[in-house]
């Protein structure tokens, strides 16, 4: 390019840039500038939270003060819909024994309230509690909320523990245990007379009571008053497992009695091993018989001790009587340190239909082996059985 054509371009470009800003005086002087100066793109028209629910809850924690254990209580959470779109709830997470039971409607619409229920059940529980009921909306600031309810379990009459155990007894041993009575009632506990449910077995329990010394009531800070309830197993039960239950009667007349269960097991030289056999509860179970097909089953009776080799065993009483009892021969085992027995059990084909089983209304059948162990006079085998037929 020559230098008068380079010139030339320069000159048109500044007189166009003059022209411009000419022009721009000009209409700015007579029309002047009314708008106002944005950066960026435009807002959007309308309010910013628009189209939003928005989730108000009336309390998140609700105490239930005091309450009795084994009792429910429930309560309402009122939430709010403080937004301008439909509020929707469900059910999240809850902590234990904390229930969930009802949300009154799932959605909400703007303005509008449902009720979220939550129970609790004490079940036995005493003490201090907070439990926790997680809720679930779509509001985008509260996507979970969590209601709480707290309160302190409480019980007009306690046992500590609420049963005696003697897991493994041996024969001839005298065992003790004890266990507190608290009562957070403002009338003292008086103890009047108590007896044991299993009246056959009643001559091995010795049971007494001293009432409790107000520094004695620390560990429970509701109780006002108690005693202490003290049991001996004294040497003579039956070998295998064993029940009791301490029946205490009281004067108050919302608790006129304390039932404290006594659990053991008493365990010697003589042993059970078999099929059907469980050791942790010492019963045989026998299952469902049909009468035209009957049922053959066997058990080894395993002596140990010095007094092994000298055991002899007789059949004493058998319920019900259909059943057949037989003893085997007895040979030694583990080179000597062990003999065993073996005991036969049959439910014959023809047997009475009978149940069997354990309950209140159907108590165990029942083996009665007599022996001349010095320690061990009586062995008894409870037999849980069912035979069906006609």
């Amino acid at each position: 390019m020559s230098k008068k054509v380079a010139l030339t371009v320069i000159a048109v470009t500044l007189l166009g840039l003059a022209i411009g800003m000419g022009i721009a005086t000009v209409r700015i002087a007579s029309v002047p500038w009314e708008g106002e100066v944005t950066l960026g793109p435009n807002p959007p028209s309308g309010d910013v939270g628009q189209g939003l629910p928005k989730v108000v809850v009336d309390q998140i924690d609700y105490n239930f003060g005091s309450m009795d254990a084994d009792d429910e209580q429930s309560h309402d959470f009122l939430l709010t819909n403080a937004g301008n779109a439909d509020l929707v709830v469900s059910a999240g997470d809850t902590s234990c024994k904390c229930v969930l039971s009802k949300i009154e409607r799932p959605e909400v619409p703007p303005g509008g309230s449902t009720k979220v229920t939550v129970t609790w059940t004490a079940e036995e529980y005493v003490g201090d509690f907070r439990q926790t009921a997680k809720i679930k909306t779509n509001d985008p600031d509260n996507p979970l909320l969590e209601l709480s309810v707290s309160g302190r379990i409480t019980v007009a009459v306690l046992a500590v523990p609420k049963q005696l155990e003697f897991p493994r007894l041996s024969v001839g041993e005298t065992a003790s245990g004890q266990a507190l009575l608290y009562c957070s009632l403002d009338v003292p506990l008086e103890i009047g007379s108590f007896k044991l449910s299993d009246q056959d077995t009643a001559r091995y329990f010795d049971v007494a009571f001293d009432p409790l010394e107000p520094g004695q009531l620390a560990d429970q800070p509701d109780a006002k008053s108690g005693y202490l309830l003290r049991v001996t197993v004294k040497p003579g039960l039956p070998l295998g497992p064993f029940k009791q239950t301490i029946l205490i009667g009281t004067n108050l007349a919302a608790y006129p009695a304390i039932v404290v269960p006594i659990m053991g097991t008493l365990v010697g030289d003589i042993s059970v091993v078999g099929r059907g056999w469980n050791r942790d509860t010492g019963v045989l179970d026998l299952g469902t018989v049909e009468s035209s097909r009957g049922l053959k089953r066997r058990l080894q009776l395993i002596v140990r001790g010095p007094h092994r080799r000298h055991v002899k065993f007789t059949l004493g009483e058998v319920t019900p009587d259909d059943l057949k009892i037989s003893f085997g021969e007895t040979k030694p085992i583990g080179e000597g340190a062990a003999t065993q027995t073996t005991l036969f059990i049959e439910v014959p084909k023809g047997a009475k239909p009978g149940a069997y089983l354990g309950s209140r209304r159907n108590k165990y059948g029942r083996i009665t082996i007599e022996t001349n162990h010095p320690d061990v006079p009586q062995l008894t085998i409870p037999v849980k059985l069912a035979v069906q037929g006609e």
